[in-house]
């Protein structure tokens, strides 16, 4: 943007984010031959200086904002030096009201980068993705980490050849999850059947037993946030194994029980939209009810809302 256009902007108009990198690319040394008829007057500076009007950008405040009262004597000389019967006495006012306004700026910008370096609105993007995790704000705020029963499978409500297939799926889920460590992952598990079943109609019992139960152990691993070890027993190979079926297919299987179930995952990060996938990060599985989630997983998820609501409360200040 020609620098021309900051002195010739209305005089009740702040300026712009644009304008001021402009005023900032003077201390580079740039100083092009401008054409002008009037004055860098004493609005044009209250304006210049005004704290209020600061813009807004991405990331931490850059450095041609903190030194931008340092241009702005710079455009002020040179507005002077190229006005014709320039006032000298009205240029050391210009430059003296840039000295008494700085302070005001100075306290502004640090103002502006404490916000940036807090960065609420993140971290209320961060609750908001905790509590789709959970089953929204309400479930969030009665979340407990209360150990899940051993409960039986509920196959209420089911048409019997659907309730066969479901304790069919379940038995499967049982004899992977079989270790007493393992008890909340069993009842996650029967969840996740009924709930397939009870959303998915005639097409859940489309597949083989095994593909279904595999898929299963997967999703309340995953959607647990449970760490697999390389050759553990949480493997997908592991899985597959237990239920006499290719490992190869229990991924997408997954992925499509969530689909017919309707549960909506996370967005993905646009950024890494054009990384080759080994390079994307592996984003969590949604299973978006606290009831599917084992103890552990939900006291993982209380600690982090409580350290999110902290740091909220900490910059209460600077909203």
């Amino acid at each position: 943007m020609e620098l021309e256009l900051f002195y010739d902007a209305p005089q009740g108009r702040p300026l712009t984010y644009e304008e001021r990198y402009g005023l900032g690319a003077l201390l580079e040394g740039d100083r092009p031959a401008l054409s002008h008829d009037g004055t860098c007057g004493v609005r044009f500076v209250h304006r210049a200086m005004d704290p209020a009007t600061l813009d807004t950008v991405d990331g931490l405040v850059p450095l041609f904002m903190q030194e931008f009262p340092r241009g702005l004597r710079a455009w002020v000389r040179f507005c002077r030096s190229r006005t014709p019967d320039s006032n000298a006495e009205l240029t050391v006012f210009l430059l003296d009201e840039i000295d008494r306004l700085e302070p005001a700026w100075r306290a502004g910008l640090h103002l502006l980068e404490e916000r940036r370096r807090a960065n609420r609105p993140g971290v209320l993007r961060a609750l908001d993705e905790i509590a789709a995790d959970l089953g929204g704000h309400e479930a969030l705020a009665r979340l407990t980490d209360d150990p899940l029963p051993d409960e039986p499978l509920d196959t209420a409500g089911l048409d019997d050849p659907t309730a066969a297939f479901v304790t069919e799926v379940a038995a499967l889920c049982d004899a992977f999850f079989s270790l007493e460590i393992h008890r909340e992952l069993r009842t996650v598990a029967r969840r996740l059947v009924a709930l397939f079943a009870h959303r998915g109609g005639p097409a859940f019992r489309r597949p083989k037993p095994g593909s279904v139960a595999a898929a299963v152990c997967h999703l309340a691993i995953h959607g647990n946030r449970l760490r697999v070890r390389r050759f553990g027993y949480f493997e997908i190979a592991s899985i597959a194994y237990v239920c006499g079926v290719s490992p190869s297919g229990v991924s997408k299987r997954a992925t499509a029980l969530l689909a017919l179930a309707h549960i909506e995952q996370p967005a993905p990060d646009p950024e890494e939209a054009e990384l080759p996938r080994r390079m994307r990060r592996r984003r969590p599985i949604r299973l978006g009810d606290a009831q599917l989630l084992v103890s552990g997983t939900r006291r993982w998820y209380l600690s982090r809302a409580a350290q999110l609501e902290d740091r909220l409360a900490e910059t209460a200040h600077l909203a």
